[in-house]
């Protein structure tokens, strides 16, 4: 059998919605290379410090999820790119912060002991979301390879 005649039109690894289980198998077993599996992420409103211009604490706030998550356990932006900040969140001023899900449920518990709490809220991202974080990542830390890095994967690349 061809390259070709796999379930899907293309089969050059592109990371495709929508698989289950035996369509994965069935693209496997016609001789295709699988879709690269994505670790599940979780997207967390995370509270921030602001400083004496109104400006979030970068210092403070690296700090603080570092103490929580572990270096380079974490990707953040200063704004809510993708998706609206959770309804929750109002009257907080909140960054958006993805990670692990490992990463994030150990942040969580970690975070219960502060008062107040910093992680407001957190929900799971979903693929298209989990493409633009990765996009987010190249920009933050271009390589020559050209693909986008999570600080918690380039720490073992």
């Amino acid at each position: 059998m061809g390259r070709n005649s796999c379930l899907r039109p293309r089969c050059d690894g592109d990371l495709v919605d929508g698989f289950n289980f035996h369509e994965t198998l069935n693209f496997h077993h016609k001789g295709c290379p699988l879709p690269p599996f994505e670790e599940p992420l979780r997207c967390l409103a995370v509270s921030v410090v602001l400083d004496e211009a109104g400006e979030v604490d970068g210092i403070e706030f690296e700090a603080f999820l570092n103490h929580v998550a572990g270096r380079n356990q974490w990707l953040s932006t200063t704004e809510w790119l993708f998706v609206e900040p959770p309804a929750e969140v109002e009257g907080h001023v909140t960054v958006p912060v993805v990670m692990p899900e490992g990463a994030a449920v150990q942040a969580i518990l970690n975070d219960l002991t502060n008062e107040p709490q910093r992680i407001i809220f957190d929900l799971p991202t979903t693929p298209a979301e989990t493409r633009k974080w990765r996009w987010v990542a190249f920009q933050s830390a271009p390589n020559n390879q050209g693909q986008g890095r999570f600080p918690w994967e380039a720490a073992h690349a």
